[in-house]
């Protein structure tokens, strides 16, 4: 017994310690293979980590370039004008590096909440690169930008220079003082087609308001047909390609969509047989489109037979940096672009109030604005209720007057 004993025992103990040894070595071979991943990583973060230390001119050129490209995108988003920007440039060298520093003066003629600038800021210079700060003086706040810990932009928001309102009712905008010559406000309401009620809710509001009709859809020609008999303006909402940074894909802004790698013929094609199925359309606007907007030649294309057919074009302004308007202009096509989007799917009554607001002012500052909304529950509630009080302020007009 005791031998069996001694037997079955070493027998455990061997096989443990084949075991051990077996797990050892497993666990020997995941350690090399995580060191030599972590090594791999290591080396590729060295070596970035020794271009950020050591960054030659080209390279921060080209980081500057984006860090602009991006404060555009913010600027453009808080709904401030080219024109309310003024930019000095001054070259700045430290030993061997040499860049060009800007600052940016941005005047506030809208109602932008500082909140709000810090929060389209971080978004848009989310990168590891750059670094924002941010800070108060007087009226003023300044955001200072580094990259790679080399200041490269100063911007000054300037809160003077804004009107003051209460954002308490739509009411406080309308008790300004009148001038001789009312303001005039187009508002051009986007993505009609899908619904037949749509257009009898919308026109019952107010027949000066512009429908923008998208193709292909179950009720596109009736839509433009009851706007037409109303006298309302119609326009085609003619779909192009987005940016996929913009959430959606080409194949997502709907049947006749623009795309940037389509042939001149292909474009043309499609663009003949998109402007004939909505009928009575007295000008165009872009759907979606912040990456075929982008592309001068493609959109030189589109806008030379928009002209063609005695059409004018609104551009929606979908991106900032969308050739669309001044393009236009350069080809002497008729032409308008949108100051400000009055909605939102995923805000509230408040802010379609707080934007018509916005919307009143800025017609106020240059004598005119146009505004684009959609076919949402909550708008056409606040434009039910508003629109009385819009027009005892402002001109409202179709888009058509507000072309040249």
């Amino acid at each position: 017994m005791g031998k069996r004993y001694r037997r079955f025992s070493k027998a455990v103990r061997k096989s443990n310690t084949q075991k051990a040894g077996k797990l050892r070595a497993y666990l020997f071979t995941l350690g090399l293979v995580v060191f030599m991943v972590l090594s791999f990583y290591s080396i590729d973060y060295l070596r970035k980590l020794f271009n950020v230390l050591s960054p030659s001119t080209s390279s921060i050129d080209g980081l500057i370039n984006q860090v602009d490209k991006n404060i555009s995108g913010a600027l453009f988003n808080l709904g401030v004008s080219l024109k309310d920007v003024k930019v000095t440039r001054e070259k700045r060298k430290d030993e061997e590096l040499v860049w060009e520093f800007k600052i940016i003066r941005v005047k506030l003629t809208q109602i932008v909440k500082e909140d709000q600038i810090k929060s389209e800021f971080k978004r848009f210079l989310s990168d590891f690169y750059i670094t924002e700060e941010f800070r108060k003086s007087g009226a003023f706040l300044i955001v200072n930008i580094s990259v790679y810990d080399i200041p490269t932009h100063t911007i000054e928001f300037d809160f003077e220079s804004k009107r003051p309102y209460s954002s308490n009712a739509i009411d406080s905008v309308f008790k300004q003082k009148r001038t001789k010559i009312k303001p005039q406000v187009a508002i051009i309401v986007d993505d009609l087609g899908l619904e037949k009620e749509a257009v009898n809710r919308i026109i019952g509001i107010s027949k000066k308001l512009s429908l923008a009709v998208l193709p292909y859809l179950p009720y596109s020609r009736y839509t433009a047909e009851v706007a037409h008999k109303n006298g309302v303006d119609v326009l085609l909402h003619l779909p192009m390609e987005p940016k996929e940074s913009s959430g959606y894909m080409g194949v997502d802004a709907g049947d006749g969509v623009l795309l940037v790698g389509l042939s001149k013929q292909e474009i043309l094609s499609k663009l003949d047989r998109t402007l004939e199925s909505v009928p009575y359309i007295k000008g165009v606007n872009n759907h979606m489109g912040s990456k075929f907007t982008e592309n001068e030649e493609l959109m030189e294309i589109v806008l030379k037979e928009i002209k063609a057919r005695g059409l004018f074009f609104i551009d929606s302004r979908t991106s900032p940096n969308t050739t669309g308007y001044q393009l236009a202009r350069k080809l002497k096509v008729r032409t308008a672009q949108r100051d400000l989007f009055l909605d939102d799917p995923r805000r509230d009554e408040r802010y379609v109030r707080d934007q018509i607001k916005k919307l009143i002012l800025i017609s106020k500052e240059k004598g005119y604005a146009i505004g684009i909304c959609h076919p949402y529950p909550a708008t056409i509630k606040v434009l039910s209720e508003a629109i009385h009080g819009i027009e005892k302020e402002v001109n409202v007009v179709p888009v058509s007057k507000l072309v040249e």
